[in-house]
């Protein structure tokens, strides 16, 4: 199987996979027990609106004001004190998540109800009332149940006296509570507590909202008022609410259009406040039948004050049991939910558990959770998920991602890569929550596909390499001795067609001098010289996992050999050749009386790897036109004046090395001209002299393929001011002075011709 169809494969493979997880309902679940609480852990606490107080009907005012522990139970002549209180000190809306379904003695219902009525701002809590009848066919035989939703309103006088009135139904199944219910559709569609609350509080937009709508859908409605105090007078809030609901439902186009419309030059009277809360009411109006919450905190992150110190503010008091009492100005404008929002087990009778839930049992009660809800809708700040398509697609990519990265990449830097990849995905989601509430999947990305992806990897890649060494003993068995088997099979793959065939790095070095000192030199004392040379020579070649191929006088060949091209080989070889220097170079330092420069060749691509002799000798060595034109490279030093050239092939994909393009060669006796480079060192060691040298010889390069010569020898001229013994600059100043009396023919293409070795 190919290399490339194995990649497809193995990333397709893993994006599907990430696809069929992703299909709901096992996916959301995830997505909500595991993934949304991770989200939220990472987010933290968020503040709320300063907007929102609640009045917690807590275990201290039980204790204070001699309270009976059921809520039910307490006299309404306080709520009624509690509303007049909160009436006087500005409070914008006062909502109960009590029920006040049983009467407490006309006199008392009838005084609670006056100051409800008097105040005009009171929502009350309805609940829902679920009945299951059973549906028979014509023969009597049972088919199933039809469950049918009443909602249940507060006693006569109150429900007569509130503002409005709305559910508010939470479900404690699932266990963990993720959403609310805007809309109610099993109870005719009705609004919520929240959403009542919302509408009643943005109340000074509403005939804004009327207008923009009325331009979009002009008198389809007649029925809706576009006065504000008409739909109070007339107590049509919930049916306004729920005929705008409706519209929305039948019309989904209505809800771009008024947000288009809004956009547009004619309506740039509205503010940037108004314009939030409009597009909170067409959002709420759009939305589906239930949203997910955006929670701030756990329970106690909103601004909550205990009943009876609200009750003790009335009277003046500036401190009640040593606590400072709200302020008469805390309440102005506020949004006050009342309900119990107690932070003491085991009395609690109304908590929900949530993504912020404690170890010790404490959750958030359902007036907190109705105040978060309310919240959200004031800041116009949704809960939201990409659509299911979206969702697919980002869970595909990253899956054909991680499959790509693990096939191509050898293990260790494909660990690395998708472990690097999981933080910054899981960074991306994070910020998008942070900053958009935009929740993108992490459970199947990061929890399943990753490990899967990793687990498998490392497993496929062990069984493989042990198939490889195997291979490699049996291939090479008769040419090397067992060391030698052991370092090829660590670092080569399983072989091609017949075992041979393999991707290699070829390394060729030429000692400069080297005839000259032939001659001067007795044997004896050449040959313990050259050992040290070589000994010198060879240590940055294994340190970097090449073989010492072959060495003839003043020659090594080096390779470094996989079944398939690999750039970390690649690197490992040009690590060795800046070593080789380097060792030389210390070399030379300790024999101050005797210098050897070596000049370096190398060439990438695919070898033979065999046995080379005849009858009862035979040698093991690469083969191919690789070796040659490594050969030819170490030999082009001489001409160019340098001391590294690699090919094109060996540079292509590596980082961090300091190279310049030198041009476009045609070695000799080869009919295949090579792109080739001058390894310089490391980027990170890069001097400001060197950077500008190669600045100038480029600006040469690039004049001397456009025949520019003047230009060019100007550049060559430059790099040598840099450094006047720039053998490229040298070599290419004067090729260009030649073609300046002798140009070369239309056809030429800026290659440079090798004359000799």
């Amino acid at each position: 199987m190919s290399r490339s169809v194995k990649t497809l494969g193995v990333s397709l493979g893993a994006g599907l996979l990430g696809v069929i997880l992703s299909i709901p309902p096992f996916s959301l679940d995830l997505q909500e027990h595991f993934g949304l609480k991770l989200l939220f852990y990472l987010r933290g606490v968020r503040r709320p609106p300063s907007e929102v107080i609640i009045v917690s009907l807590d275990r201290e005012s039980v204790a204070a004001l001699h309270l009976p522990k059921k809520i039910q139970k307490w006299p309404r002549s306080l709520h009624a004190q509690l509303v007049q209180t909160l009436t006087r000190r500005g409070a914008a809306v006062i909502i109960f998540d009590l029920l006040f379904d049983e009467a407490h003695g006309m006199n008392v219902d009838n005084a609670f109800a006056a100051t409800v009525n008097d105040s005009g701002r009171v929502v009350l809590c309805e609940s829902i009332r679920q009945e299951k009848i059973p549906i028979s066919d014509a023969q009597g035989d049972y088919l199933a149940d039809l469950n049918i939703e009443t909602l249940v309103s507060p006693i006569s006088p109150l429900s007569q006296s509130a503002i409005a009135m709305a559910p508010f139904p939470l479900p404690k199944i699932p266990i963990q509570l993720s959403q609310f219910w805007l809309f109610k559709a099993g109870a005719g569609n009705s609004p919520t507590l929240p959403v009542v609350a919302f509408f009643i509080y943005a109340s000074g937009h509403y005939e804004s909202f009327y207008r923009l709508f009325n331009q979009v859908r002009p008198n389809s409605d007649p029925t809706l008022s576009h006065i504000w105090d008409e739909v109070v007078h007339q107590r049509r809030i919930e049916e306004t609410l729920i005929a705008y609901r409706e519209i929305f439902n039948r019309d989904p186009l209505i809800a771009r259009e008024m947000r288009d419309r809004l956009a547009s030059p004619d309506n740039q009277g509205f503010d940037a406040a108004e314009r939030k809360m409009l597009n909170g009411f067409i959002r709420m109006f759009q939305s589906k039948n239930s949203r997910y919450l955006d929670f701030y905190g756990p329970a106690g992150t909103f601004n909550s004050l205990s009943y009876y110190k609200v009750l003790a503010s009335r009277g003046g008091a500036e401190t009640v049991d040593g606590h400072p009492t709200p302020k008469p100005s805390g309440f102005e404008g506020k949004v006050v939910f009342v309900g119990l929002s107690e932070n003491l087990q085991p009395q609690r009778q109304d908590g929900y558990h949530t993504v912020f839930s404690k170890k010790n049992g404490i959750d958030i009660s359902g007036v907190e959770i109705a105040a978060t809800a309310f919240s959200n809708l004031l800041e116009d700040r949704p809960l939201t998920h990409p659509d299911w398509p979206m969702h697919l697609l980002i869970v595909f990519a990253f899956g054909l991602f991680l499959g790509v990265v693990c096939v191509v990449l050898p293990v260790g830097m494909a660990t690395m890569s998708v472990i690097g990849a999981g933080g910054l995905y899981l960074s991306i989601a994070w910020i998008c929550f942070d900053t958009w509430a935009l929740w993108i999947p992490v459970v199947i990305p990061l929890f399943i596909l990753m490990p899967l992806a990793l687990v498998g990897t490392v497993v496929c890649r062990y069984c493989l390499a042990n198939r490889e060494r195997e291979g490699i003993r049996k291939a090479f068995g008769y040419f090397l001795p067992d060391t030698v088997i052991d370092q090829l099979a660590k670092n080569l793959g399983n072989l091609d067609a017949g075992n041979q065939v393999v991707y290699g790095i070829c390394l060729y070095t030429d000692a400069q001098q080297y005839a000259a000192l032939s001659e001067t030199m007795d044997p004896k004392a050449l040959s313990r010289f050259m050992n040290r040379y070589y000994e010198r020579l060879f240590v940055p070649v294994r340190k970097h996992g090449g073989i010492v191929s072959d060495v003839v006088g003043d020659s090594m060949m080096a390779i470094w050999a996989k079944s398939k091209p690999d750039a970390s080989l690649r690197a490992s070889a040009c690590h060795a050749a800046l070593g080789i220097v380097e060792a030389i170079r210390q070399f030379n330092r300790d024999n101050e009386k005797i210098r050897l420069h070596t000049r370096i060749g190398m060439h990438a691509g695919h070898i033979l790897v065999g046995n080379i002799g005849a009858v009862d000798h035979y040698e093991y060595r690469p083969v191919g036109d690789i070796v040659n034109t490594a050969s030819r490279m170490e030999g082009m030093n001489k001409y160019l004046g340098t001391r590294i050239l690699i090919s094109d092939q060996v540079l292509q994909r590596l980082d961090g090395f300091l190279t310049r393009r030198l041009g476009e060669f045609l070695p000799f006796g080869k009919s295949n001209p090579v792109v080739i480079h001058e390894l310089l060192g490391y980027l990170k060691d890069i001097s400001p002299e060197q950077q500008q040298l190669c600045s100038c010889f480029e600006a040469g390069i690039r004049a001397y393929q456009q025949k520019d010569w003047a230009a060019a020898i100007e550049a060559f001229e430059q790099a040598l001011a840099i450094y006047r013994a720039d053998g490229p600059s040298i070599f290419y100043k004067k090729y260009c002075e030649a073609f300046m009396n002798n140009p070369p023919d239309e056809n030429w293409d800026g290659t440079v011709v090798m004359g000799q070795k």
